[in-house]
């Protein structure tokens, strides 16, 4: 009965070996990630923990927990694209990547004495999303996502390039938002030296999308695109108005480059019912929610 049973035993183990799919070579590959400890030191970290801290510096806890699990799942899909296209390295995987972490001792400052009550709201929204990221044509997308629009999202090809599942939506939440609009001032010489600029401010040739965001702007003869000038002001989006008096008067509607989700419209959808799943497809079109 022994050599029976022993003999049984390695058929079902042999058998195993042939039905069991084979581990994600990516996956398998990159067990651990690397991010900065501090200004020196490099610390490793699993895809899952560094999640974690993506979306704790990214997203608010106070957040609905369904608009957290939508950013986990886009922050896992920025991340594991990245991976596939061995973009992580040692030395820009914390700075360059685009995406803030913060690690235990940074959120401990951040959160104080709520730091375990929001860490475990966060480790539920990546617990419950594990290993899912966002596919079309069953390859990772690039998961862009921002703080607000301007109550329309931005067309990816007038920002990162032509991208079919990051077109525009409405997202009247966001115009609504009492954060929505905001100025920022310049003297005469601060904007001028900005733009390299001499001679009197003119501003002319506004070409906005139909999001009304800017794509290009003539300012003294000089043409820029709307992404261009809002790094070069560091101002808040790209739907902007320019006011000349003693001083450059600046105000922009939303806050950052508009493509893909929308952080406070997730929370918006979130808050009337919808599901992390179901706010996903409103801000990525056509895509599927796979398991890595």
């Amino acid at each position: 009965m022994t050599n029976k049973l022993l003999s049984f035993t390695l058929v079902v183990l042999l058998l195993t070996l042939f039905i069991v799919k084979p581990v994600n070579k990516v996956i398998n590959t990159y067990k651990h990630l690397y991010t900065k400890q501090d200004d020196i030191n490099l610390v490793k970290i699993k895809l899952e923990n560094y999640v974690i801290g993506v979306v704790a510096a990214e997203m608010p806890a106070t957040f609905s927990i369904e608009a957290l699990k939508a950013q986990a799942v886009a922050s896992r899909t920025y991340a594991y694209k990245k991976l596939l296209e061995n973009k992580y390295t040692v030395n820009d995987l914390y700075s360059d990547l685009g995406q803030s972490y913060l690690n235990d001792e940074k959120l401990k400052e951040k959160w104080d004495d709520k730091y375990e009550y929001y860490l475990n709201i966060i480790k539920s929204a990546v617990t419950e999303t594990n290993g899912e990221v966002i596919t079309y044509n069953s390859e990772p997308i690039n998961a862009y996502y921002y703080s607000m629009s301007n109550g329309k999202s931005e067309d990816s090809k007038y920002v990162f390039g032509e991208e079919p599942y990051l077109k525009v939506v409405d997202i009247p939440s966001d115009k609504d938002n009492i954060n929505n609009l905001s100025t920022k001032e310049f003297t005469i010489d601060e904007f001028k030296n900005l733009l390299s600029i001499e001679g009197d401010i003119k501003i002319g040739n506004i070409e906005r999308l139909d999001t009304n965001h800017i794509n290009k702007i003539t300012i003294s003869n000089k043409e820029y695109k709307g992404t261009e000038l809002r790094k070069i002001l560091d101002i808040k989006s790209t739907d902007f108005d320019i006011v000349i008096t003693d001083k450059v008067i600046v105000t922009t509607r939303g806050y950052g480059h508009g493509v893909g989700m929308s952080q406070y419209g997730a929370n918006s959808l979130a808050k009337e019912g919808k599901n992390y799943m179901e706010i996903l497809n409103y801000f990525y079109k056509d895509i599927m929610i796979e398991k890595i």
